[in-house]
Order: C-alpha cells, then structure tokens, then sequence
C-alpha cells in the first residue's frame, strides 16, 4: 500500500468510548497498548471517524462502546480498512441486537478478559 514501507500496512487499535480515560479503562488501555503499539483512545465519534477516514492505509481494529456504537458502527463498517470492531460494554443484551446486523463485529462483551484475549 502507499505510504507504507514495503507495501505492509499496520494493525491499528482504535478505541471509543466516552469513558475511555476513566482509571478503570486506562488499565485496559494499558494492556492493549503494551502488546499493539498503535493505540489510539478517542472520546469525540466526529473525531474518530476523521482519524479512521484518513487512515485507509492500515487495518483498523476498533473497539467501541455499546452507546457511542449504535450510531457510530453504521458510519465506518463499509470501510474496508476497518476489519474487526468489539464491542465493549455494559448491556450485553441489548447492543447484541443491533450488533447483530454488522458482519464485522466481532464481540459484544462486559468481560474484560474475554476482550484482552482477542489482543
């Protein structure tokens, strides 16, 4: 791909969530990003989709919470550079019902291990 060195692109973890900066989530984000070295926390969904936008030369994994997914999914999920999205929080029930309608979405999960496991 252009503007990567020897035509490889790089896998790119993608985090929104209005909460994303809470102390608990910052463990999570510490443990993520120790083991992917492009990590990148968003609050702003406008934000995150410009970010997401312009990095079309990469693979993008994204993990999103439940509230912010419901709109933002729909946004992004024709992007072929968004591969993978988890979804993380605390109503499993519920967002696995609109969840369901997007083939890219891999997990929805309030289990912090069962999502560090896919990392």
């Amino acid at each position: 791909m252009a503007g990567t060195p020897s035509g490889t692109s790089t896998r790119m973890i993608v985090w929104l969530d209005a909460a994303v900066f809470n102390s608990d989530n910052k463990i999570v984000q510490g443990k993520i990003s120790a083991k992917n070295s492009e990590f990148w926390p968003f609050t702003d969904d406008d934000e995150c989709a410009r970010f997401i936008r312009r990095s079309s030369n990469n693979s993008i994994v994204l993990i999103v919470s439940g509230g912010l997914g419901v709109k933002f999914v729909p946004r992004i999920e024709d992007f072929e550079h968004v591969v993978e999205i988890y979804v993380y929080c605390g109503d499993v029930v519920s967002h696995e019902k609109w969840a369901k309608n997007y083939t890219k979405i891999k997990l929805v999960t309030n289990e912090l291990n069962t999502l560090l496991a896919k990392f």
